[in-house]
């Protein structure tokens, strides 16, 4: 549960950018106390209220669900929580974004627990990818899968990953190959892109590249690739404006 709701609309209305609030749980290390012993109805329920102008904190509905955070292996806590974001995806039309834990696997099992449960994969978004996933295969395999997949670090161009330090992270470059070649396989509506900026360095006034890195360097980058304009308006505007808008 967001800790202050009206501070996040007044952040939207005096910056004048729209924010998506996002209802359910991250990872198990980021849970109270009182998440751990919590079942799947309670979380439901809890989804569900924050999903509802009715019902939501402060009169400021979630849109979207998650992002449901997983570990590498993940823990009971954490099956809960996803299995309570499938239910209430079912039920409101919502979609989800889940971050998977950090091994090639992660993804795939999510993905098969999404689907025993269920969820419309068609409406899940599967987060950070490119550092999850290193061969075209695995990636159009996924693809395959009829989930969303999202780049979400365009900006990072260092190979250390703090976080998995066997790992050499990919580049914006590597990225947008990866995008052409899954749109080449017929998957370009499953596609979106982001930062996933969580630290001051990476803003602007830090000296970094900031929020709209995609819109003054990786678009331009795409064109010169020969991308066509409307692939790229398909990975900004109509597969967001599809997913953010409940079914």
């Amino acid at each position: 549960m967001i800790l202050d709701p009206s501070g996040l609309r007044e952040v939207s209305e005096r910056a004048d950018v729209h924010i998506v609030r996002g209802a359910g749980r991250y990872l198990e290390e980021f849970m109270t106390a009182g998440d751990l012993d919590r079942d799947v109805d309670d979380l439901t329920a809890e989804i569900l209220s924050e999903l509802s102008p009715d019902t939501a904190e402060d009169g400021v509905p979630a849109g979207i669900i998650g992002e449901i955070g997983c570990s590498w292996p993940w823990t009971e806590a954490e099956r809960r929580s996803m299995a309570a974001a499938a239910t209430a995806q079912k039920e409101s039309g919502a979609a989800l974004t889940v971050h998977p834990g950090r091994h090639p696997d992660a993804p795939f099992e999510i993905l098969d627990f999404l689907r025993r449960a269920g969820a419309d994969l068609s409406r899940t978004i599967m987060d950070h990818v490119e550092r999850r996933l290193f061969e075209i295969d695995d990636f159009l395999r996924l693809a395959d899968t009829g989930c969303v997949l999202e780049f979400d670090l365009f900006g990072v161009e260092t190979s250390y990953f703090a976080q998995a330090r066997d790992v050499d992270a990919s580049g914006d470059g590597a990225r947008i190959t990866t995008i052409r070649a899954l749109i080449d396989a017929g998957h370009g509506d499953r596609i979106v892109v982001s930062h996933d900026i969580c630290q001051r360095t990476r803003q602007v006034e830090f000296g970094g590249h900031g929020y709209g890195h995609v819109f003054r360097n990786v678009v331009p980058m795409m064109r010169r690739r020969d991308f066509e304009e409307d692939e790229i308006d398909a990975i900004l505007v109509s597969t967001p404006a599809r997913l953010l808008a409940f079914v």
